[in-house]
Formats: structure tokens, C-alpha cells, sequence
């Protein structure tokens, strides 16, 4: 597993991050991907992961702070960088990458149509998209509530969130996992957030 750094605004830890990249190595064959997108890519943890698992994959990290994004170049001299709001169409062809991921993103109120994100992951993704959801209603959200009240973040019901996936034709749902629950398979909506994975 590659190294993981955290930002001053990451509202995941270390142990988040490694329950991530396990999910992401129990699906996704690293070998056979060409490109890798990461949109809100932060530190670009995931993208440093693809690359440590194929050095040849071209990978892409598109974030709006341009601070993150030099010291992600500086992870790995291979790792292209954007500096691009996701509100706006993508710089990219249609189907131009392997794998697309957007994970801690889609819950901030800047971005205006999550919906529209993801028709756009769906538009330049060939074969896997990967997105989180915080979730609504369930004990550590009722936690977050209690202790941060001013914190105003989307957050999904299991329904919801499946409707808003079932809205990106051609993929569908093969896998998601809980963050920041201790029953991250049986009770994936009892935590913080869940990670999607949809394959074509």
C-alpha cells in the first residue's frame, strides 16, 4: 500500500483511507487499467496507490486547490494534474479513462448538481467509477449533528443514493462498503459515508 498524507481540511484519517484502497484492491485489477481519474483528488491517495500498483497507468488527480495539487505532482513525477472545477464539463474525451473516482467531494455545497458530476464521470469513464455518499440518519450522523451543527453537507439515504446512481446509464452497481462503522459490510449505512463502486 502506498503512503497515505492527509490535508488540513481531509475529514478522513489514516484508517479511513486504508479501509478505502482495501475495498478498491478486492475489485479493481490495477494491472489491467490504462488511465485513472481522481476528481476532488486532494492529496491524490488514491491515484499514488494506482500508480505504486502500475507504474504505467496514466493517472490524472483534478482538484481546485492548486497547493494540493503541487504537492501531489510531487508524490510521483508520472501523476498529471488539473487544476478544474467539477461544476463545469470536463476537459476530457468521451470514455478517455479506465477508471474515474470522486470520493469526499459530492457532499460539499459548492458543488451545485451532483447529478451532473456524475453524468460526467459516467461520459469520460470506460470500465469503473468510484463515489461516496455521506449518509443520512444513521448514528454517527446523528453524532456529527450534535457535535458540529453548523455543518451543512448533503447527505443520502440508501434509496436516494441508488435512485441518483440509477441515473448513470450503462453502469451499474457492483460493490459498496461502509466508512467510519465498525460493520462496514453487514451495516454500510450505520456509519459516515459508503463508497460505490459501478462497473459497465
Amino acid at each position: 500500500m502506498s503512503d497515505i498524507l492527509l490535508h488540513p481540511s481531509d475529514h478522513k484519517n489514516k484508517s479511513d483511507w486504508e479501509g478505502i484502497l482495501k475495498f478498491l484492491d478486492k475489485s479493481v485489477d490495477y494491472g489491467a487499467l490504462l488511465s485513472f481519474v481522481d476528481l476532488g483528488a486532494g492529496m491524490s491517495n488514491i491515484g499514488a496507490h494506482v500508480l505504486a500498483e502500475n507504474p504505467s497507468c496514466r493517472v490524472v488527480s483534478v482538484d481546485t486547490n492548486a497547493s494540493l495539487l503541487k504537492k501531489s505532482q510531487g508524490r510521483n513525477s508520472s501523476l498529471e494534474t488539473f487544476c478544474r472545477d467539477i461544476n463545469n464539463p470536463l476537459p476530457f474525451p468521451d470514455q478517455s479513462f479506465d477508471f474515474v473516482s470522486c470520493i469526499g467531494t459530492l457532499h460539499y455545497m459548492y458543488i451545485r448538481d451532483p447529478g451532473f458530476v456524475l453524468g460526467e464521470m459516467a461520459r469520460v469513464a470506460r470500465k469503473i467509477i468510484l463515489v461516496d455518499f455521506f449518509v443520512k440518519n444513521s448514528p454517527y450522523s446523528w453524532l456529527l449533528s450534535v457535535r458540529h451543527p453548523d455543518y451543512n453537507a448533503r447527505r443520502y439515504s440508501q434509496s436516494e443514493a441508488e435512485k441518483l446512481l440509477g441515473n448513470i446509464s450503462e453502469f451499474k452497481i457492483s460493490d459498496f462498503v461502509g466508512g467510519r462503522t465498525p460493520f462496514r459490510d453487514l451495516l454500510p449505512y450505520s456509519g459516515k459515508e459508503v463508497f460505490y463502486l459501478l462497473q459497465k
